[in-house]
Formats: C-alpha cells, sequence, structure tokens
C-alpha cells in the first residue's frame, strides 16, 4: 500500500513539472520569444576545438550551441555546462555582460534547453576552459525531464526504448553510434569505388509477419467460419499419422529414397536442396491428418515443408 502511494505521489510531481515546462513555453511565446521560430543558429565551434587549440582561441569570439546539462546559478552571475555533438564546455554567464533581461530568462531556463552561446573562450581561476558568455539565445525548450545527471539513465529498458535520451546522457553510447556510422561510411564509400551497387532486399521471408501473420487455417479477411486458408500457401498444422514413421520431402537438386535413414526418434527427413530439417516424433504424431493446403510446394506422402 506504502509502495502504491509513493508510485502516485511521484506520477504527480511529475505531471506538475510537465506542466511548469509548459507554462514556461506559452510565457515565452506570449512575450515573443518563442524559441522554436528560430531554424538557423551559426556555429563557428564545437566544444572539444576550443579545448584542443585554446591557444590559439584565447581571448577570440567563438559560437557554439549545445544542451544545457547542469546549470549553476549564483546571484549575478551563473555557471553551465553545455553539451554538443563531440563533448561539453562549461560557460560563464553574468548579468552584467549579456543583460538583465536576458539573465532573467537564463535563471528560468530548464536542464535540458538547447542554447546558442557566443562569447569569449578563457580559463577560469581553476584553470578549467570555459567561453565568457556575451549573448545567448534560446534555440529551443525541453518539455520532458531527463534523467538525474549523476546516477545518470540506469534503466536499461529505457536504453533500448527510448535511445534518444541514452544518446544524451551516456557519452559512452553516442561515441559507439558514432563508430558505427563511422565504419558503415567507410563500407559504403570502399564497394562504391569499386563500382558496387548497394541493393535492400528482403530478408528471410517473404510472407507476412509479425501483426500482419495469421494461420492459414484461420478465416481469410471476410470469410465467416473456421477452415484451410489456401491463400497462404501452407498450413500450420504440420501433423503426419504414427503410420508415416520416415517421409521425405526432396528438390529435383536430390533425388528421392537417396537420404540416409534417420534415428529412430526423428519422425521425418526434409530435404528441400542442401538444408536439411529435422522435427523430433513426439512433435509429428497425431491421428489427424495434415488438410492438403492448394499452393503448396511439392507434397510427398501427405507432408509438405
Amino acid at each position: 500500500m506504502a509502495d502504491t502511494q509513493n508510485t502516485n505521489v511521484q506520477e504527480q510531481d511529475i505531471h506538475q513539472l510537465l506542466k511548469v515546462k509548459r507554462e514556461k513555453l506559452a510565457n515565452l511565446q506570449q512575450a515573443g520569444k518563442d524559441p522554436f521560430q528560430i531554424t538557423k543558429y551559426d556555429v563557428t565551434h564545437h566544444s572539444t576545438d576550443i579545448k584542443n587549440n585554446f591557444e590559439e582561441l584565447e581571448g577570440k569570439t567563438v559560437r557554439i550551441a549545445g544542451r544545457v546539462m547542469s546549470k549553476r546559478v549564483m546571484g549575478k552571475a551563473s555557471f553551465c555546462n553545455v553539451q554538443d555533438l563531440p563533448g561539453n564546455i562549461q560557460v560563464y554567464v553574468a548579468r552584467d555582460n549579456i543583460g538583465e533581461d536576458s539573465y532573467a530568462d537564463f535563471k528560468k531556463s530548464d536542464i535540458g534547453d538547447i542554447y546558442g552561446v557566443k562569447g569569449f573562450a578563457f580559463r577560469t581561476k581553476t584553470g578549467e576552459i570555459s567561453i565568457h558568455a556575451e549573448e545567448i539565445t534560446l534555440l529551443s525548450k525541453s518539455l520532458q525531464i531527463l534523467p538525474e545527471k549523476f546516477h545518470g539513465l540506469t534503466d536499461t529498458d529505457t536504453r533500448y526504448r527510448q535511445r534518444y535520451v541514452d544518446l544524451i546522457m551516456n557519452q559512452d553510447s553516442k561515441n559507439v553510434f558514432i563508430k558505427r556510422s563511422q565504419i558503415l561510411k567507410e563500407i559504403r564509400n570502399f564497394l562504391a569505388g569499386r563500382d558496387f551497387m548497394e541493393v535492400e532486399t528482403p530478408m528471410l521471408v517473404s510472407n507476412a509477419g509479425g501483426a500482419a501473420a495469421r494461420r492459414c487455417c484461420d478465416p481469410a479477411p471476410g470469410q465467416r467460419g473456421r477452415g484451410p486458408d489456401t491463400s497462404a500457401g501452407r498450413c500450420c498444422r504440420r501433423y503426419v499419422p504414427r503410420s508415416a514413421a520416415r517421409t521425405e520431402f526432396h528438390t529435383d537438386t536430390r533425388p528421392a529414397g537417396t537420404s540416409p535413414a534417420p534415428p529412430d526418434r526423428w519422425a521425418g527427413d526434409h530435404t528441400v536442396g542442401s538444408t536439411y530439417a529435422r522435427f523430433p516424433r513426439t512433435q509429428m504424431t497425431d491421428p489427424a491428418p495434415m488438410p492438403a493446403c492448394a499452393g503448396s510446394g511439392r507434397l510427398v506422402q501427405g507432408l509438405r515443408w
């Protein structure tokens, strides 16, 4: 009972936070600062470019864009961590540099918002390479709640079902997908340079599968009752009488009668070209004979592939 109450309280808190985020967006839109109307922002450098070439870029104007992953507000000045595609960098935001209105909007921002930052590169007293913001622009408002930064995304099911959240929170996962994309790109370039053509082909089987699949003995759409559906081309009831101790299905590449005798525990040895499949006797013994289905392949002794 206590667990149920705690869950309900957590759900109410989440809904309340989501409501607050949407109210902030509505206030920005009413004030004429709709972030979704900004469709372009010029970026001159990435975070890794500034860190790797700090000696050349120190004191020079740079423009970056990324997602705010953390924020520390301290009166008239604040620090935030902005994450872009290759990495992240710290940004120093002061009210005297960006203006009171912009700073007030920045203080109301949430974790996950995407900002464009214009400023100059410098090193803090602690020695961390940062950007001293002179202008900040809200490019996109986050309307969802990101997982906690300290623990990260630990739920495996969420990581696979919501891969976009995994890429935001886990740098290792993002690096894996970046390397995978680069590998596939190089393979395509290698083959394309040798006049190969990429063609998409059906995988495994051509008949319907998943949600579109149905048994051939089920009534077809528009039919009533139950019986063999000849449109499917195969029957799902793969049963033979006990008297059929050994039944073979052969193609023209393998003449009938040349297959070695199967062990007693097998009810049949089915051969399609060079591919073999055997089914245990316990799965194929049923006194009811298998109904004949039209559209089947080659049928030998009442058992088909």
